[in-house]
């Protein structure tokens, strides 16, 4: 089940290993998508009982895997973290980093990297373009709303972009939106940090399934109406400290 914010790249791929590929074209409640997907997965699964539907949107093992992986090999590979940022989607890795970190390291700031638009956090929605960071559906991992991180960083697509191709320019590294959008926190924050502090980033994406979109000229023309600069990475995001929304 897929979206029109889908990338083509990700489609031939899936459709490359076997599957039936359903795209759905309503927007949901909230601008997005997600609702309309989940409404339709809903009713192939009344349809045919046979099919399963594994549900990374309020599956308790996405948490826990991250938990009990990506968390402890950043423990594993640091002696301290300051400061991890998170890029916040379905919350699965930012709920499960949040768990293990408030256990094994209670002085890490864990700081959730969120796209203006998204009501993850409670704020309105507004239509995005990019898939991955954000979404148009309180998550259903619920305990979100009691493990809240210690801040939250909201980001204009824009800024995800710009931080992505100014690492392909000037560092030759080819990451994703979702990458990109926490560079780009990390870069609005650099002021604040003491020296010597050891910053974490989690990079769950790369930027080949973005070619046609992030890295596409037409496509950012397009959807944002001006260039984006790559020359300059200085977000104008908002954030919120110590996770009160």
């Amino acid at each position: 089940m897929t979206d029109p914010l889908a990338s083509e790249d990700n489609i031939v791929l899936m459709r490359a290993a076997g599957a039936h590929v359903i795209q759905v074209d309503e927007r949901d409640e909230s601008g997005g998508y997600l609702g309309t997907r989940i409404r339709c997965i809903e009713e192939h699964l009344k349809a045919d009982p046979e099919l399963i539907w594994t549900n990374q949107y309020a599956n308790t093992a996405g948490p826990r895997v991250h938990a009990d992986r990506t968390a402890q090999e950043i423990l594993r590979e640091f002696d301290s973290v300051d400061y991890l940022f998170v890029g916040t989607g379905t919350t699965g890795t930012l709920m499960g980093c949040l768990d293990r970190f408030r256990k094994q390291s209670p002085h890490t700031r864990v700081i959730a990297v969120d796209a203006y638009g998204s009501v993850t956090f409670g704020f309105p929605p507004a239509r995005r373009h990019l898939p991955g960071l954000g979404t148009s559906r309180r998550p259903g991992l619920r305990d979100l709303d009691e493990n809240q991180p210690d801040e939250v960083i909201r980001l204009k697509e824009a800024d995800a972009i710009r931080a992505c191709r100014h690492l392909a320019i000037h560092r030759g590294v080819f990451v994703g939106a979702s990458t990109g959008a926490v560079v780009a926190a990390m870069l609005q924050r650099e002021r604040d940090f003491p020296p010597g502090a050891t910053l974490v980033a989690v990079s769950p994406d790369m930027g080949d399934r973005y070619a046609r979109t992030v890295y596409d000229e037409d496509w950012v023309l397009q959807n944002y109406g001006a260039d984006v600069d790559t020359g300059v990475i200085l977000p104008d995001a908002e954030t919120i400290r110590d996770g009160n929304g």
